[in-house]
């Protein structure tokens, strides 16, 4: 592998991971909105629960059945709110994998980057000391070669 090729590759490992990186990056904003409807509709559905007991609660006449049926519903809104707490803790549980995946990506372009600076460095340094090595000798030869005077 000669000099210019390995940091071509560098380069193209660099490029694909930010690509990579931009995708999670996308996905990470996709998963937040989710979360946050998730949030929401657990949030609406708590409401909902709160304000039909309180309304249960404010009625004075009902019979054993009607209270058996709000019994019923609220427990089914319940079972709901628990539900859809659960898909909450799941889609954040989600994103924050998402935002490791993420941080790392990062972490990769930055050590990619690191490295290529690097080696143009690297390369930048041969090729100055190539550049004196040649200036040396065509100094050298200018020197001793006989002047005609």
């Amino acid at each position: 592998m000669n000099k210019k090729t390995g940091t071509a590759n560098f380069l193209l490992v660099l490029n694909q991971t930010q690509k990579t990186q931009e995708k999670l990056a996308l996905k990470v904003l996709k998963a937040d909105e989710f979360v946050q409807q998730e949030r929401n509709q657990a949030k609406d559905l708590d409401e909902y629960l709160q304000e039909y007991q309180r309304k249960i609660r404010e009625q004075h006449q009902c019979t054993v059945a009607d209270l058996q049926r709000y019994r019923s519903f609220c427990g089914q809104l319940q079972h709901a709110l628990i539900q859809q707490q659960e898909k909450v803790t799941l889609a954040e549980s989600h994103l924050v994998t998402l935002r490791q995946s993420l941080m790392q990506q990062q972490h990769k372009i930055s050590v990619l980057q690191k490295m290529i600076k690097q080696r143009e460095q690297q390369l930048n340094a041969a090729d100055e000391k190539k550049l004196q090595k040649t200036i040396d000798e065509l100094s050298s030869r200018a020197y001793s070669s006989p002047s005609n005077d």
